[in-house]
């Protein structure tokens, strides 16, 4: 369910105005109904310990017409239709507002069953029709078409068709597999490895400071939601150099600080693991919720710009920010109990990156930016969680000057969502802007420090597939 749209054009899902958030209402509501429910008996109880007191009896000689309605009014009280009906009547009640709230999860449950069987099963039969699938392609190239701009448009008006990649389960293991998206993806990788294919085996990470990129000051630092967008568009290594991390550093009024991690998309697409770890090796790991370099490389750099700054293990919040494959490393690293331990991660920022399926705890909070047309946050098949701290918007591009699922998956064009993010009068959205003032703050505490690092892939010594 969502919020509706809003004058911004954007759909948001989730945070206090979602559904998500309303059924912890109505769990909450119903736990203090039972207390209440206990509280009226226990009050019933005492009236009539109250109704067998010793010095009522003794009063009752006295002024027995006043004992007698003072009895009255302690057995009316206490009795079958007095505080005892109550509290069965709170009981009953309490006993509803659970049924519904299950009743309901439920119901999300079976949906999510269906689609995902409808899913395998789709994936499992396009994947027994490779050679037709293959003859159509050549026979539409030796026609004059651009098969891949072609599908790119076909993307753009059909997003739908990039769901079925949630199936992927059933190119492995045929439909209705018990195996889920995760396992899919570790049968995938096991086998592209006995090729020297999307494995890191043998390699280590390389994290190096860039000695021109610290700055200290409001350039570069990030102020709204856009902002950090843009930023995660500006971090890409140019001629396919390995990207930039930017950590950034913002003063607190009480003398700490607060961070700020931006993590850049991917940039190499060969799935032979090389020195950029911003590669399609890294992206299937992560989705597939195996260990990587690059998540490794991010944590170290923030690690280094602590230790630089004297604020190491000192348990200042920490903000995670990325683009499609930054977005999934950021969700990577909430949701990895070891890392959260080392740090205070408490905001997660994504833009076009599929992480629905993240298990990123209720505790941290959520911003994820998706374009309706934009296929790659779709690939995992399944919707963002409906929660309170999960904050879901989306934006329908059509109408626009975007015209392709590629371009819709731009840091571009998902900058100009995130400035409409920031204006937007959404409960949900305003309310989760206001929670993350603290990495937003400019100079208002301080001046600020950006350092940027590059992380490399160091694969000397080890064997590397060819690309095909």
């Amino acid at each position: 369910m969502t919020e509706g749209r809003g004058p911004t054009g954007l759909d948001v899902t989730g945070g206090i105005g979602g559904v998500g958030a309303a059924l912890e209402d109505l769990t909450a509501a119903s736990a203090r109904l039972v207390e209440t429910a206990g509280d009226v008996a226990e009050v019933a109880a005492v009236l009539l310990r109250a109704n067998l007191h010793a010095d009522l009896l003794v009063a009752a000689t006295s002024c027995p017409a006043e004992v007698l309605r003072a009895a009255e009014g302690f057995a009316e009280l206490a009795g079958p239709t007095g505080l005892p009906a109550d509290a069965a009547a709170l009981l009953a009640l309490a006993t509803s507002v659970r049924s519904a709230v299950a009743a309901y999860e439920a119901g999300e449950e079976a949906v999510g069953t269906l689609v995902e069987s409808v899913q395998d099963s789709a994936v499992f039969a396009l994947s027994r029709q490779p050679l037709a699938i293959t003859a159509a392609v050549v026979a539409a190239d030796r026609a004059g078409v651009d098969v891949a701009a072609e599908s790119d448009r076909l993307l753009f008006r059909a997003p739908r068709l990039a769901d079925l990649a949630g199936g992927v389960e059933g190119v492995v293991a045929g439909p209705a597999t018990p195996l889920d998206y995760e396992d899919g993806l570790g049968l995938v990788v096991g086998a592209a490895s006995t090729r020297g294919w999307l494995t890191e085996v043998g390699a280590h990470v390389v994290v190096t400071p860039v000695p021109d990129r610290v700055r200290t000051g409001r350039l570069e630092v990030p102020t709204t939601i856009a902002d950090l967008v843009a930023t995660q568009g500006e971090l890409a290594g140019p001629d396919g150099r390995p990207d930039r991390v930017r950590i950034v550093q913002v003063p607190q009024a009480d003398g700490s600080s607060a961070w700020v991690v931006v993590v850049p998309g991917t940039q190499e697409w060969s799935p032979a693991a090389g020195a950029n770890p911003s590669d399609l090796t890294s992206d299937v790991l992560l989705m597939a919720r195996k260990e990587t370099l690059l998540a490794a490389g991010v944590e170290t750099a923030l690690r280094t710009a602590q230790q630089q700054a004297g604020r190491d293990g000192l348990g200042d919040p920490v903000l995670l920010a990325g683009h499609s494959q930054g977005g999934i490393v950021a969700a990577a690293l909430a949701a990895d109990p070891a890392f959260r331990r080392r740090q205070r991660v408490t905001h997660v920022v994504t833009s076009g990156a599929p992480v629905a399926r993240m298990p990123v705890p209720p505790e941290v909070s959520v911003l994820s930016l998706e374009h309706r047309q934009d296929a790659v946050p779709r690939l995992e098949g399944e919707r963002n969680a409906d929660r309170r701290r999960w904050v879901t918007v989306t934006r329908d591009l059509r109408g626009s000057d975007v015209q392709t699922a590629s371009a819709s998956h731009s840091a571009a064009s998902y900058r100009e969502t995130a400035a409409l993010a920031d204006t937007s009068g959404s409960s949900s959205v305003t309310a989760w802007r206001a929670g993350s003032h603290a990495f937003l703050a400019g100079d208002a505490h301080g001046v600020p420090t950006v350092r940027d690092y590059v992380v490399e892939r160091d694969t000397a010594g080890r064997q590397v597939g060819p690309a095909p």
